[in-house]
């Protein structure tokens, strides 16, 4: 399931034209999560939901480390600021974050040019992290075909007792 979190706030502007405050809605802060759920008392899933809860906050640590390592290359603050605004100027910063790609499968890890360049342990715990959550994926979608099929057998069996009990 994808869960959005806004953060949103109040902005006051001063209107000349009607010289009164002008108050609107601003959206200040946006981020999504995957969130893996499960069926209740199915543990094998829950086993692999933590699983990939775990993998994902090492990915986006390791991503907070990656950034934190490509500030540090230019030694002035300021220029680090100017930087990182203009890249965000230029490029749409939910695709830019490579972890985000990541986590909302929207990244080919043996294609993508910005993953070739991170640390070994990065890629690793990317292609990790996939494997993970294919494996729960594939944990569902096995368990809704036995339910439907189960669902389907009690159907059909009930159909064949109405007869016998009628009788």
């Amino acid at each position: 399931m994808d869960l959005t979190v806004i953060a949103s706030g109040h902005q006051k502007k001063f209107d000349l034209h009607s010289v009164s405050w002008q108050k609107n809605s601003v959206n200040l802060k946006k981020q999504n999560f995957v969130v893996a759920i499960h069926r209740d008392q199915d543990a094998p899933a829950a086993d692999a939901a933590l699983t990939l809860a775990n993998q994902e906050r090492r990915i986006r640590s390791l991503a907070n480390r990656s950034e934190l390592e490509k500030i540090d290359v230019l030694p002035i603050p300021l220029l680090n600021d100017l930087r990182k605004r203009f890249e965000q100027m230029l490029t749409n910063n939910q695709y830019h974050d490579w972890a985000h790609r990541v986590v909302n499968d929207h990244l080919d890890p043996h294609t993508d040019k910005e993953v070739k360049e991170l640390s070994i342990e990065t890629r690793v715990a990317i292609l990790d992290y996939i494997e993970t959550r294919e494996k729960f994926l594939e944990l569902n979608t096995d368990s809704l075909k036995i339910s439907k099929t189960s669902e389907r057998n009690t159907a059909a069996s009930s159909r064949l007792r109405q007869p016998l009990d009628a009788m």
